[in-house]
């Protein structure tokens, strides 16, 4: 059965693969040259030392630390953010905080069902936020927060 499945795997590639080559010297969908580096400069990500001050986010109140983040300044559409914090707080307390703040902060707020992630929506503005239990040690969460500056 193993060896049927990876025929069949090597099949596919093989009758896709002329699809998918590209011609010499272009990039993807065709791109060519100054184009193709254009494009791929709005993919770039830069490290943040610290956290941004982000229109109408609030900081987390509780007690968190701030551990990494990157922004892509050139994304399309707008600037585009990844933080991540790490917090002594359970990860519900966290979530509940931001969807009670981002409330008040006149955001649209949804939560996931399994409230581990919000999602919210501000003009043209967009962020979420969720949380994951460190397994090395049971009270304390990650959260990464992603948010979009559309322009």
């Amino acid at each position: 059965m193993m060896r049927k499945n990876l025929l069949l795997v090597v099949a596919f590639a093989v009758s896709v693969a002329p699809v998918l080559a590209q011609q010499p010297g272009t990039g993807p969908q065709g791109h060519s040259g100054k184009d193709y580096k254009r494009d791929m400069n709005e993919f770039k990500w830069q490290e943040l030392k610290t956290p941004p001050d982000l229109p109408d986010l609030p900081q987390y109140s509780g007690n968190a630390k701030y551990k990494q983040g990157t922004a892509s300044p050139n994304a399309r559409g707008g600037t585009a953010f990844s933080l991540v914090y790490t917090s002594k707080d359970p990860s519900n307390q966290v979530i509940d905080w931001y969807s009670r703040t981002l409330s008040q902060y006149k955001w649209n707020v949804q939560q996931s069902k399994s409230g581990t992630m919000i999602s919210a929506r501000k003009g043209k503005n967009f962020c979420t936020v969720s949380t994951t239990m460190r397994s090395d040690l049971k009270s304390v969460c990650d959260f990464i927060i992603t948010f979009r500056e559309d322009r």
